[in-house]
């Protein structure tokens, strides 16, 4: 019995090796232009998939009287599955693949890792995996830096890939150039955790070394603004926490002082760093040539209906200022009016929500005169769109599990001795730079990104009993 149980673990470890490797391939913007076919089979392969093996997962546990799935997730599921019927008159089937993908991130992708939170081994597959692939993206992101190049495929202002260096932002390799700036942070947390504990030799050393400001300069060319603040955010409390927990036990105003200062000293060359590496790129950026392979500077527009293309040639950006926001006077580039217009459409269903996926046209629907019922965009804010989509009865139970899951974090990591040392607190401050970033966008819920594969997965290890385990 033990071995069966051992080969269902092996298979589980594998298929999620798998999920995280179509993660990062659909972060992946080239990957867009390929037929959606190929995409729609590939997932559909991994959700079925997933969900038989959930589904011999439930059986075994059933049978041994050890069903452990989070009860606050499966209420929270409950919750999302009832709203989706209810206005199903707005779409149905959006809604039940957000399930499906939800169901496999709850309860194969955090509960793997809950209760395999030894399994050294494939964690740091993952950690690394993470890591060469966005050495790989990123330099190849560079690459269209240098030479300046840009490609822009237009469906509508909702719907459009674009490709290198575009509205001076570096859009690179990625899909999404905000998931992918947060990543970069993501993969700078952990190389340094790799570096200071010396889990690194050889060629790996040299390439994790390379890889530490190449993962730097792409955040500062990304131009992205919610990565940015989640950076100082982590500096500020990681350098106070390591400076507070340098001298063990000893927690005297004199120690707490010194860690304000550390703090406050660290935000500061964060800011000096971030400001010089725009200064230098920005004095770099009027000499480089253009490349121009295949016309791939034209942007490429396509009518409502497409049946005719409009190519207009686009000149090359030679500034790092984004016009959307130099020459925007609301801050939160439209934010805040986004939080205000999901406001009024959860009070239209304040108990049960609108469901995940109908928003807009609920919206539409109820409220046509609201921002987001004219506009037609996300919500940008996942604690606020959870609320929107599932009412107060959705989000009692997520955000309930999610603060049970930050208290017993941090008690651990004000009782850890040896910070730095184990996975613990690199792992909590990669949770903590995904759940900041999800305040001003959409990641972590109803999405299928490689931030919420890791964020959850991370989150299962962390939350585990048996979370004392090293690297």
């Amino acid at each position: 019995m033990r071995t069966s149980i051992k080969n269902f673990n092996l298979w589980k470890e594998w298929y999620l090796y798998i999920f995280f490797i179509g993660m990062i391939i659909r972060a992946i913007n080239f990957y867009s232009l390929l037929p959606s076919t190929f995409d729609s089979i590939f997932f559909k392969l991994i959700g079925i998939s997933g969900v038989l093996l959930l589904g011999i997962d439930f059986i075994i546990k059933f049978n041994k009287r050890k069903v452990t799935y989070n009860i606050l997730l499966i209420a929270y599921m409950v919750i999302l599955v009832i709203t989706s019927f209810v206005h199903k008159e707005y779409g149905l089937g959006e809604n039940l693949k957000t399930i499906m993908w939800a169901i496999l991130q709850y309860f194969l992708i955090y509960q793997f890792a809950f209760e395999n939170s030894d399994n050294k081994r494939f964690f740091k597959r993952i950690s690394w995996g993470f890591i060469y692939s966005w050495f790989v993206l990123v330099s190849m992101s560079m690459v269209l830096f240098f030479g300046k190049f840009g490609y822009e495929k237009y469906y509508n202002a909702r719907h459009r890939i674009r490709i290198g260096f575009l509205e001076s932002r570096l859009f690179g390799t990625f899909s999404d150039i905000n998931n992918a700036a947060i990543a970069s942070l993501v993969v700078i947390v952990l190389i340094l955790f790799y570096l200071y504990n010396k889990k690194v030799t050889g060629l790996n050393k040299i390439i994790f070394l390379i890889n530490l400001p190449l993962q730097f300069i792409y955040i500062v060319l990304s131009g992205s603004r919610s990565t940015y603040v989640v950076s100082i955010i982590i500096v500020a409390i990681s350098s106070f926490i390591v400076v507070l927990k340098r001298n063990g036990t000893k927690k005297d105003l004199k120690n707490y002082i010194l860690a304000i200062v550390s703090s406050i000293g660290s935000v500061l060359i964060l800011f000096a760093l971030f400001n010089a590496t725009k200064i230098l790129f920005q004095e770099l950026l009027p000499h480089l040539k253009e490349i121009n392979f295949f016309n791939f500077t034209e942007r490429h527009k396509e009518s409502m209906n497409n049946s005719q293309h409009i190519n207009n040639t686009q000149t090359p950006d030679n500034t790092l200022v984004r016009k959307d926001v130099a020459e925007n006077t609301d801050i939160s580039n439209a934010r805040i009016t986004i939080w205000k217009s999901a406001w009024e459409i959860f009070k239209t269903s304040w108990l049960i929500g609108v469901s995940p996926k109908n928003v807009v046209s609920y919206a539409q629907s109820i409220i046509p005169d609201g921002y987001i019922a004219k506009v037609g965009i996300a919500i940008h804010n996942a604690y606020l769109n959870v609320l929107t989509s599932t009412g107060i009865l959705g989000i009692i139970p997520f955000m309930a599990f999610l603060i049970k899951s930050f208290v017993l974090n941090v008690y651990r990591i004000i009782y850890n001795k040896c910070i730095g040392k184990d996975y613990h607190f690199v792992y909590c401050l990669v949770i903590l730079s995904y759940a900041l970033y999800a305040v001003l966008n959409n990641e972590l819920v109803y999405e299928n990104t490689v931030g919420t594969f890791v964020f959850w997965l991370f989150l299962g290890r962390v939350n585990s009993k048996n979370n004392s385990s090293y690297f």
